[in-house]
């Protein structure tokens, strides 16, 4: 499991550095997609 964590965290940072970003935008972009892909979830299933 730790060498899962270790490989998403170097995406994430290999992400960040890709678009220019630092910590608060990933985590408000993460917050916006899940908000979207929990909305369809949710559609789709009602």
């Amino acid at each position: 499991m730790k060498r899962l964590i270790e490989w998403h965290k170097g995406i994430a940072e290999e992400v960040m550095k890709f678009m220019g970003w630092d910590h608060y935008n990933l985590l408000w972009y993460s917050w916006i997609e899940g908000f979207i892909v929990g909305g369809l979830v949710v559609w789709l299933l009602f």
